[in-house]
């Protein structure tokens, strides 16, 4: 074979060689860029996993939270209405214990033959009030004010026309609060003006309204 001819036969293999192993590279290269495409959306896949899974989490847990509350707020008023029921029964006992009081102090006679036991009483009733105290229930005041139906039993209506219509003249039971809500409402005796008088007033304030245009 003349060398001209082994020589291009030569090159043409090398050409060939050169061209497989570009080709070779090429697919090696497509190969691991396509990896690197799979991975790559794998990780996006995982990430938007995650993010599901911490959506759902911080949901379940705000959930949660909010039953918690819920059951904490309905445990309080549960204790707040049977605490309120509890007290509302004990009161009347109250009521005796000042209705013994009143006897010993209009007697000085028990006084002196019962000093002893009017102590004792006198300390029960002194712990009683502390007890209540504790628990945020306090009498309010009731004599002299304004009859209010919120808070006030009106037993009986008495004409007195030298008095406010309405108002209080006398109480006979004791209101009591427990924090801002009425346990129990005073039994009062409320002022009423008498009809004659009343009409006297209603004529004085038609007139001052009538003066005031």
């Amino acid at each position: 074979m003349p060398e001209g001819d082994r020589t291009e036969d030569i090159d043409k293999i090398e050409e060939e060689l050169k061209e497989e192993k570009e080709k070779k590279n090429e697919e090696e290269i497509n190969k691991e860029e396509k990896e690197f495409e799979g991975m790559e959306a794998l990780i996006n896949a995982i990430e938007e996993e995650k993010e599901e899974f911490k959506d759902k989490y911080l949901r379940a847990l705000a959930n949660y939270e909010n039953l918690r509350k819920r059951a904490i707020q309905e445990r309080q008023k549960t204790y707040e209405l049977a605490q309120e029921e509890l007290f509302r029964k004990i009161l009347p006992i109250l009521d005796d214990f000042k209705g013994a009081f009143e006897s010993f102090n209009n007697s000085e006679k028990h006084k002196d033959d019962y000093k002893s036991f009017y102590e004792g009483i006198r300390l029960v009733r002194s712990n009683f009030e502390n007890l209540l105290k504790i628990h945020n229930i306090e009498p309010f005041e009731s004599l002299g004010e304004k009859f209010d139906p919120s808070k006030h039993e009106a037993i009986h209506v008495i004409e007195h026309n030298d008095e406010e219509e309405g108002k209080i003249l006398e109480e006979t039971e004791c209101g009591y609060k427990i924090r801002d809500k009425v346990l129990r409402p005073a039994k009062v005796i409320v002022a009423k003006r008498g009809e004659e008088n009343q009409d006297k007033n209603n004529e004085e304030n038609k007139n001052e309204g009538g003066k005031a245009e």
